[in-house]
């Protein structure tokens, strides 16, 4: 970098080009196995992965996971089945922060990032999803009705509003 005099003052004042950030590189990778031993993966917010290891070499029992914050992945319980003697354990990103699993011998960070998407593309199921999770189905139809009101907008809630509310 170099510096040049302001016009408007005389002084120098540095010139150059000014680097952005390094973004960190999004896995498209959702199968975790051991071949990954000792890796990082990145993953956004509401990306699912899998974590598929051998019972004999890592047993299931033997697995943890840590994380910092708590809470950063959320287990997912439907999995399809693996042939026997593999394993299979499937989560999603919840919230930014990273975590360890480590089994044995077997260690690999998963971290968490905020999604990396246009302010404009809101994803709303999840942001929909979380907000039935913590307020319940009743609430939730209350907390919109609520928001409709402060903005001053009169606005009758649809029948897909409501469907949504009961969960139906």
């Amino acid at each position: 970098m170099s510096a040049v005099p302001s016009p408007t003052t005389g002084r120098q004042k540095p010139t150059g080009t000014v680097l952005p950030v390094p973004q960190p590189s999004i896995s498209q990778q959702f199968e975790i196995t051991a071949k990954d031993n000792g890796k990082t993966v990145v993953y956004t917010i509401t990306s699912r992965f899998s974590l598929i290891l051998d019972q004999q070499q890592y047993p299931k029992e033997a697995m943890k996971v840590t994380c910092q914050p708590a809470g950063v992945v959320g287990s997912i319980s439907n999995v399809p089945p693996v042939a026997p003697p593999l394993w299979i354990t499937r989560y999603e990103g919840v919230e930014p922060g990273e975590c360890t699993v480590t089994d044995r011998d077997f260690s690999v960070t998963i971290r968490i990032v905020g999604n990396q998407t246009p302010a404009n593309a809101i994803e709303r199921r999840p942001v929909i999803q979380r907000l039935r999770d913590r307020l319940g189905a009743v609430d939730i139809y209350a907390a919109l009705a609520a928001s409709v009101r402060i903005t001053g907008v009169s606005v009758e809630p649809s029948d897909a509003w409501q469907r949504l509310a009961s969960g139906r």
